[in-house]
């Protein structure tokens, strides 16, 4: 026996590879392998499982297994028989289990398991990146919404000072007679000399006119009234006798 377990450690050596490289490859134990390159085959396991490993680690350093069974069975046949166990020793090599582990299969294995790993990793980085994906959304919709009101506050403001324009754009200017005595006056439209007030003004009369377009005012005694456009006064009784205003909305 120890003439085959020096075949296998020669064969490990020879590649260059160590108990813990084997190991690794063959998924099987240390203290196994050791046993089999010593040619002890006596520790403590069913005969059946031994055969298995020995198929195993033969299949590994490429030699041919059916040799390598016959020579362990023949090993086995020559030891005594207290030392073959309760077990036949003379078994044909069709008769041992079925090969338990291919080595081809067993040197691919890690690499499967490392591209199943890097899948692994893949998924969960790309759900790692749909949820920020999502959060991101959920965030900026969620500023959107808060920017909204703020928006709708600013823009009321405006909207005041618009309305407030309109309000005075459309409320039209006054022409605002005053009359300090009794005096008569004509107002009407310069462009179309349509006359929209004529008669007598009491003391202390006032007469207000919308001033859309320009308005002539002829008074019989200037020094009786006073001319006011919008609140301001633009004429004041500073004239006597009869006298014609031109008056214009700006």
């Amino acid at each position: 026996m120890k003439n085959l377990g020096a075949k296998l450690k020669a064969a490990r050596e020879a590649k260059e590879l160590s108990l813990r490289d084997v190991a690794d490859a063959t998924r099987l134990r240390i203290h196994v392998l050791e046993n089999m390159e010593k040619g002890a085959f006596d520790y403590d396991l069913p005969d059946i499982y031994k055969r298995g490993f020995l198929r195993i680690y033969a299949a590994f350093l490429k030699f041919n297994v059916d040799d390598i069974m016959r020579e362990y069975n023949t090993a086995m046949a020559m030891r005594s028989p207290d030392d073959s166990g309760k077990r036949p020793v003379m078994v044909a090599v069709e008769d041992e289990i079925p090969q338990i582990t291919n080595f081809e299969d067993s040197q691919d294995a890690p690499s499967d398991e490392i591209d199943m790993t890097s899948k692994y990793i893949k998924l969960g980085g790309a759900f790692v990146l749909a949820i920020l994906a999502i959060i991101v959304v959920v965030m900026i919709a969620s500023s959107l919404t808060k920017d909204e009101p703020s928006n709708k506050e600013e823009s009321q403001p405006t909207t005041a000072v618009e309305n407030s324009i309109n309000e005075v754009s459309v409320k039209p200017v006054k022409l605002v007679v005053t009359a300090s005595g009794d005096t008569y006056i004509t107002i009407s439209k310069v462009d179309s000399k349509e006359v929209i007030f004529t008669g007598t003004l009491k003391n202390g009369m006032v007469k207000d006119f919308a001033l859309e377009e320009t308005l002539f005012v002829r008074v019989a005694d200037a020094s009786k009234i006073k001319l006011e456009r919008d609140g301001d006064v633009i004429y004041d009784k500073s004239r006597t006798g009869v006298c014609g205003f031109n008056v214009s909305p700006r």
